[in-house]
């Protein structure tokens, strides 16, 4: 697998399709909770860090009356906030199974539209999203096991070190049975969950493909997903290699994003609210269009790869332009060059497609294209028709009669 080709290729789609960044940044925006977690970090400091003073209201008390009397508002923005991020998610969903399309459309040098991977990625939504539920469920299941395992510890401990109360050897006993049991839970829930994320990933990424290019359902796409890392066709070296180039584009993501949101964290804690805040929205904009182009080389990146390892890549017609190699693979002679039909000039050389087709019996020389490429009309000189039976002379026929 030419895994430096694969990279190439699919840099070489996602630049030259630029409406392939909009369906990236709905397919591959996976950051937008951490940058709005920054967000509430910064405004949490500021306002612990310079004290009550600096609220955009005077006091706790004025800040309290305005939040009593802006409840309607602010319930009214959650529920708004809601709607826009339940959009957002179903446009995501459609946007994996659309930029797999216009993508492989791109591969098979057809045109790319929007409207045709929205088509698409609509119509292939409940599938993309039961590949995407079912590789995330054991996920889910092991992060709920691991919490309730250290509730139960937790507990276990605190009603062991109640009974232990008055005895400090059994108490610290207990705290350290305590931490050790969970330390050793949590390291084993926490390989579990690297392995399962890989392998779930890998193939969650192969079974889209798979439902969205060859119209697989669900269950199946899953395992062919799986029959194919299991072969090691090359899915796992793609992974690490995904995950390299995305270590190197988080490390330059969170670059620019101290550069950009920084200064606005240091108004924010001045005391300048409002410049603050639109510095922020307009630095998480500008993030926007790199997370677009890295969601689209990722995608693109996994869809070459499928097509590659699937057989599903068109060969060139540089290659099979050989002579004796048809389009679809098979063996036929060239064709002849023009003019092949025309009569031969007296005492001229016999051309070079008449000197390589020996002459058929009985006939003009054959013609080695027309020959291995269609069925004649006629039956061929070199196969004679049957003969009829011969019929008896009429006086033979009146002499048997007399």
């Amino acid at each position: 697998m030419d895994y430096s080709g694969i990279l190439k290729r699919a840099w070489n789609v996602t630049w030259k399709h630029k409406i392939l960044w909009f369906f990236g940044l709905f397919a591959g925006a996976m950051g937008g909770g951490g940058s709005s977690g920054g967000g509430g970090s910064s405004y949490s400091s500021g306002r612990t860090g310079t004290g009550s003073g600096n609220l955009p209201f005077g006091n706790e008390a004025q800040f309290q009356r305005f939040f009593e009397q802006s409840l309607p508002l602010i319930i009214a923005l959650l529920v708004l906030l809601f709607l826009i991020g339940v959009v957002w998610w179903v446009l995501s969903v459609a946007a994996r199974g659309g930029i797999v399309h216009l993508v492989n459309e791109a591969e098979e040098n057809r045109p790319v539209r929007a409207g045709d991977g929205w088509r698409v990625g609509f119509s292939k939504w409940g599938r993309v999203f039961g590949i995407r539920f079912l590789t995330g469920l054991p996920i889910f299941l092991v992060i709920a096991v691991m919490v309730g395992v250290i509730v139960v510890t937790a507990i276990g401990g605190a009603a062991g070190t109640a009974a232990s109360r008055g005895d400090s050897s059994g108490t610290a006993a207990a705290v350290i049975s305590i931490v050790s049991g969970m330390c050793c839970f949590i390291f084993l829930f926490v390989v579990v969950l690297i392995v399962l994320g890989v392998v779930l990933s890998i193939i969650s990424e192969l079974a889209v493909r798979y439902a969205v290019l060859r119209d697989t359902r669900v269950m199946d796409s899953l395992r062919l997903g799986w029959a194919d890392l299991r072969g090691k066709r090359g899915a796992f070296i793609m992974y690490l290699i995904q995950w390299g180039i995305s270590i190197a584009y988080s490390i330059v993501l969170v670059i620019v994003a101290l550069i950009l949101i920084g200064p606005a964290v240091f108004l924010m804690i001045a005391g300048a609210w409002i410049p603050g805040v639109l510095l922020i929205l307009v630095g998480l904009l500008v993030l926007m269009l790199p997370a677009a182009v890295y969601g689209t080389f990722y995608h693109a990146v996994w869809t070459v790869f499928f097509r590659r390892m699937t057989g599903l890549e068109p060969r060139a017609a540089a290659v099979i332009a050989g002579p004796g190699v048809s389009p679809s693979g098979g063996m036929y002679p060239p064709p002849p060059p023009s003019g092949a039909g025309t009569p031969p000039v007296p005492g001229a050389a016999p051309a070079p497609w008449e000197s390589q087709a020996p002459a058929s019996p009985g006939g003009p020389p054959a013609d080695p294209w027309a020959s291995a490429n269609s069925l004649p009309d006629t039956p061929s000189p070199a196969m004679p028709e049957p003969a009829e039976p011969a019929q008896a002379p009429p006086g033979d026929t009146a002499s048997g009669q007399g």
